[in-house]
């Protein structure tokens, strides 16, 4: 559910961010070999049982709790009144086939920032027998990469991930949405989750934020206190650069997208 985050020939990218009835207790599960298994635990914080599998990034524990798994953002469900997008249903059907091998029974590896602010519990899961979740989503081309700081724990490891479905134009990576939408076109879109690529016109600061402005009305803003994640990426370093930024595209007022981390960019030819 989208709220609450690479490499290719010719493109550089820049990084370099159910049905149970209990909770499950018991001593944590031990993480497997980090060469077992891909984006492997390095420790687990508990042992829970999901109760309802709600969408493709986001599990409902036995507990009440709901859990919004990091990392990952996988197509919306239908939700008032607005269409399904493709392959949200996919990415629910992968999570639910996923969890119910192991009985619905989960590990969590706990984020740096516990809950969102939506309340919901941030985690990684994995499977009972010690597969990553959200590996395994984006391995199918079900979800894509984002990064929110501080929780970057396995970026590096989902952003390749991530990459190789996306050179074999596995799943959503098949669909213009995630191929690069023209800034022109964006607030055509009603908002949502997109690839948006173009030049970046000019770079300006105000009070709270640093905009990298790409025409036609769209900015990609930075807030000031996201700038400590670009120290290796400066914003004077692309002007007049040709990007891709992937995040949520807001058209209030002025269409933009918010840049939390250097994941979110990569220069194009």
């Amino acid at each position: 559910m989208a709220a609450n985050p690479d490499r290719r020939g010719g493109v550089r990218l820049l990084y370099g961010a159910l049905l149970g009835s209990a909770l499950f207790i018991c001593l944590p599960l031990p993480p497997p070999p980090a060469s077992a298994q891909p984006c492997a635990a390095d420790r687990l914080d508990e042992q829970a049982q999901v109760r309802r599998v709600h969408d493709g990034d986001t599990v409902i524990l036995s507990d009440g709790r709901k859990v919004r798994l990091i990392g990952i953002n996988t197509p919306e469900l239908v939700r008032n009144r607005v269409p399904a997008e493709a392959f949200s249903a996919d990415a629910r059907t992968l999570l639910q086939t996923l969890l119910a091998e192991g009985g619905f029974r989960v590990g969590l590896r706990h984020g740096a920032e516990r809950y969102d602010r939506y309340s919901r519990s941030l985690a990684h899961v994995f499977t009972s027998d010690g597969r990553n979740v959200q590996e395994l989503l984006l391995q199918h081309g079900l979800a894509a990469p984002i990064a929110f700081p501080p929780n970057l724990w396995q970026q590096p490891c989902y952003l390749q991930t991530a990459q190789r479905a996306r050179e074999a134009q596995r799943g959503i990576w098949s669909l213009p949405r995630y191929q690069g939408v023209h800034p022109r076109a964006v607030r055509a879109t009603g908002g949502g989750f997109y690839a948006v690529r173009g030049r970046i016109e000019s770079v300006k600061r105000t009070r709270h934020s640093v905009w990298l402005n790409m025409g036609y009305d769209f900015g990609l803003r930075i807030a000031k206190d996201d700038l400590l994640q670009f120290r290796s990426l400066t914003p004077d370093s692309l002007r007049l650069k040709s990007v891709r930024a992937l995040g949520w595209v807001n058209v209030r007022k002025r269409p933009s997208m918010r840049i939390r981390h250097p994941s979110q960019l990569e220069i194009v030819k």
